[in-house]
């Protein structure tokens, strides 16, 4: 097979314009007619919420300086992380959007439930976020639909995560109240070995010392059991989340790409039109020395 010199593929390209003009016209009017008679429109809807802890560290951190300070320095500092409130990561949040009895509350107040369910809505749902700002965004062929679910996820939303963190309050404060009762035992019972062991007119230094910790482990569980009672009354759940923005209905597809598919559809065809031109020409080529 003999090589093209460039004139000679110019030469070629220009003989063939009309096929090199026509298939990607043709690839994109199809591609364009298909997408809008065929192709289903879908639509966005977000909504922002904040969700921080800082109200938390300052109300309860601020009080328990001299306590924790106490835990820290008669190595038992793990008192304090143990009954530290509950805080969950970004990708706990993230899960938490995805809960089926959320999604349930959601599905159950929704307007118009034809044609979707529960599992449907958290196929819908996608969560970003930038530190503690977190975007719900809500993907579907309704606009009106996708802008009440993304609404109702968040309102469920607040009162789920206060109930989880009512839920979480209450088992510490059910296991400070089972360690309260267990410390208060042992100040008895040192107590009482102090006083035998005056009796006996014995040293007391060593029960004494152990009786002085066991107050203080006392009285720090004591205080972060009130911390989280307190939290507990105040709801602080509810506080933390703040919605920023509620959603809208959009007006305008986010998919599919109508430009970019088309923009891709006519790529597509001006390649195979160049591919198809020098396939011909090489076909014609061959015929011609076939016959000499």
């Amino acid at each position: 097979m003999e090589e093209m010199t460039l004139r000679e593929a110019i030469e070629v390209l220009i003989k063939r314009k009309k096929l090199i003009i026509a298939v990607p016209i043709l690839f994109m009017l199809a591609s364009y007619i298909f997408l809008k008679l065929f192709a289903v429109p879908i639509y966005e809807a977000e909504s922002v919420i904040s969700i921080s802890g800082e109200y938390y560290d300052d109300m309860i951190n601020s009080k328990a300086t001299d306590t924790n300070i106490y835990l820290a320095e008669n190595n038992i500092k793990f008192i304090d992380n143990l009954m530290d409130y509950p805080k969950l990561g970004v990708n706990g949040l993230k899960k938490m959007f995805q809960d089926h009895n959320l999604l349930s509350e959601v599905y159950n107040d929704l307007s118009v439930k034809d044609n979707i369910t529960v599992s449907q809505i958290s196929n819908m749902i996608q969560i970003s976020n930038a530190e503690d700002i977190f975007t719900i965004s809500i993907r579907d062929k309704d606009p009106k639909r996708a802008a009440e679910i993304a609404n109702l996820l968040t309102e469920k939303f607040n009162s789920y995560f206060n109930d989880y963190n009512r839920k979480s309050i209450q088992v510490l404060i059910n296991y400070a109240d089972n360690v309260i009762e267990k410390k208060s035992k042992d100040i008895e019972e040192s107590s009482r070995e102090i006083e035998t062991l005056e009796n006996k007119e014995e040293n007391t230094d060593v029960a004494k010392a152990r009786l002085a910790i066991s107050k203080k482990i006392y009285e720090a569980l004591l205080f972060k059991k009130e911390q989280l009672e307190m939290i507990e009354a105040i709801e602080f759940g509810s506080r933390s989340v703040i919605v920023l923005k509620h959603a809208s209905i959009p007006n305008k597809a986010v998919a599919p790409d109508i430009k970019l598919i088309v923009l891709l559809s006519t790529s597509t065809g001006f390649v195979l039109s160049i591919l198809t031109t020098y396939f011909l020409e090489y076909w014609r080529n061959s015929a011609l020395k076939t016959e000499a």
